[in-house]
């Protein structure tokens, strides 16, 4: 399905908090999903990605995933503009981390660390283990962290293929898990499956880009049916995927 298309269906379709009749999510909704209030890391954030928007290096990079329609211009300013998380989406993930306590959280995706940033900044007691195939992207993204004096943040480099079975068993468990890594069913299925043992009911499941293609599309669509996940909401950026299994299986399509 074209992006337009599927982008005017949620027009149509989508709602606001006074459509919403579980507790829940109408309490999500306001204090995550539209909240305004600012916090310090959001400038702090903002500014580093103003600084890497002037930076011209030419990256290496071997091709992980499929996270971009133009992967031949490799200037580190255009890869920034072009693939690193929007303020929106940041801020939500940061918001999303507060508001679930989340105290570990697995980041499939690291690009240059900006949304990392927002799910680190969230508590000084969250782990954030972040996996990256790119190597040059991780090393600026480590750059990044220590810029902004970030120490809660363990980096995982590799084929996220073979290196997340590897270490999921060592993180034991995860409060949020944020998907941004290889936009195709396949690996998404496989990565939402390998951590669904790890997860659990008060998880939180953060898939990006859930129209950006329509393998993408389908992913989506099947994860939201899933019996193992209670709640669901598109946003159409992204998916919320929540396990809350205790309650009536919801989805809502949602302003954001």
């Amino acid at each position: 399905m074209p992006m337009l298309s599927a982008y005017l269906q949620y027009l149509l379709r989508a709602k606001d908090e006074h459509s919403l009749h579980s507790p829940f999510v109408f309490d999500f909704y306001l204090k995550v999903i539209k909240a305004r209030e600012a916090y310090y890391a959001f400038d702090e954030i903002e500014q580093l990605r103003h600084r890497l928007l002037q930076d011209h290096r030419l990256l290496e990079l071997k091709g992980f995933g499929a996270g971009s329609r133009h992967p031949s211009d490799k200037r580190l300013y255009k890869l920034v503009k072009r693939a690193a998380a929007p303020a929106k989406l940041g801020r939500l993930l940061f918001r999303a981390a507060l508001y679930m306590h989340a105290r570990t959280i697995v980041e499939l995706g690291t690009h240059v660390g900006i949304a990392t940033a927002y799910l680190a900044k969230s508590s000084t007691q969250a782990r954030v283990y972040t996996f990256e195939g790119e190597s040059s992207l991780l090393q600026v993204a480590q750059e990044n962290f220590r810029s902004l004096n970030l120490h809660n943040i363990t980096t995982i480099e590799g084929n996220i293929d073979e290196t997340l079975p590897q270490h999921l068993p060592g993180i034991q468990r995860i409060d949020l898990l944020y998907i941004d890594a290889n936009h195709r069913y396949e690996p998404t299925m496989r990565y939402v499956e390998q951590c669904l043992p790890y997860l659990h009911e008060d998880s939180l499941v953060v898939l990006d880009d859930i129209h950006w293609s329509a393998g993408m599309e389908t992913a989506w669509q099947k994860l939201h049916r899933q019996a193992q996940f209670g709640i669901s909401i598109d946003l159409f950026r992204c998916g919320l995927l929540f396990l809350r299994q205790k309650q009536p299986k919801q989805h809502f399509i949602l302003h954001f």
